[in-house]
């Protein structure tokens, strides 16, 4: 019995010490980043890089891509909205997570703009999305709110918020910190 007090009291020591760390090693990285989700990295996506290119930069680095945030145009009339949003809501990567599709038309210029989560997206997915994006019609925007969150291995967060870093398609890398909001310029 006592044994296996002290074996007990051995791992919660050496998991709380292991936590410490983690938030220390956050805090160098981000110093106001208390806590982390482990397994995941946010990126910030250079805005000329064509979102075909984003997944085979990914696809090449053997990760899984969770979130992908770009912003789209099309020239389908704004009439079509309502089928717009129709097809994109029938692809459970668009239409999950309590999210669903998202379309509307400028009211100045009336262009039909698209702005979607992209979930789990599997290189299936992938090559779905780009056959429904060719199907609409939709246009890059080449924005500066291109972003996407990655799962990458547990306890290698900080490698590869470095590892982004060096990339050129990469504007920006950080942990997903917890209980902290910051905003990009």
């Amino acid at each position: 019995m006592k044994k296996a007090i002290l074996v007990l009291l051995t791992l919660i020591l050496v998991s709380s010490c292991k936590r410490e760390n983690d938030v220390n090693v956050a805090k160098e990285v981000n110093p106001h980043c208390e806590k982390f989700a482990e397994g995941e990295v946010l990126l910030g996506i250079n805005s000329n890089i064509e979102i075909e290119q984003l997944f085979t930069n990914i696809n090449l680095l053997k990760l899984e891509i969770d979130q992908v945030k770009y912003l789209y145009t099309t020239t389908i009339g704004k009439d079509s909205i309502p089928y717009i949003i129709n097809v994109l809501n029938t692809k459970p990567y668009i239409n999950a997570r309590q999210f669903g599709a998202s379309a509307w038309a400028h009211y100045q210029t009336g262009t039909v703009h698209i702005s979607n989560y992209l979930w789990d997206m599997t290189e299936s997915n992938q090559q779905d999305f780009i056959l429904t994006k060719n199907l609409l019609k939709m246009q890059d925007k080449f924005s500066d709110t291109k972003s996407m969150l990655v799962k990458v291995p547990v306890g290698q967060e900080i490698f590869w918020v470095d590892k982004f870093k060096t990339l050129s398609w990469v504007t920006w890398s950080e942990l997903n910190c917890i209980g902290q909001i910051r905003l990009h310029q």
